[in-house]
């Protein structure tokens, strides 16, 4: 699965603490950003420091716990992505989209979200 993500958002953080439970239930999960508030918010500034940081996951993690995080600047992806998820339709975040192009959006515990998953893989 494909999750747009913002680090501010209540529903992306519990969805952050299931990863290992759908990693262990053969679903891969990757992050794109979905910045809610936009460019030149301080959750954008937040996101470019765990893009720039060494260890990314732990970033994300301290990061969606609600812990501050080292501020780092570097070229990111988070533009391009938030472009992206707008094309496709996110309005709000989770927005999950399985292997096959359909969009769930919102969040669903990791029982039956790996059950969907694995259903909608082509």
């Amino acid at each position: 699965i494909t999750v747009f993500t913002d680090v501010d958002c209540g529903y992306c953080r519990k969805l952050h603490e299931e990863i290992d439970q759908l990693t262990a239930l053969r679903v891969e999960v990757r992050y794109a950003d979905f910045v809610r508030a936009g460019p030149g918010s301080q959750t954008a500034a937040t996101m470019e420091s765990i893009w720039c940081a060494e260890d990314r996951q732990q970033a994300m993690t301290l990061a969606k716990r609600g812990e501050a995080i080292a501020r780092a600047s570097c070229d990111t992806p988070i533009e391009a992505q938030q472009a992206l998820g707008s094309r496709l339709g996110v309005r709000g975040t989770p927005a999950i989209f399985f292997a096959n192009g359909v969009m769930l959006p919102g969040y669903k515990p990791a029982q039956a979200l790996a059950a969907e998953a694995l259903a909608n893989t082509p």
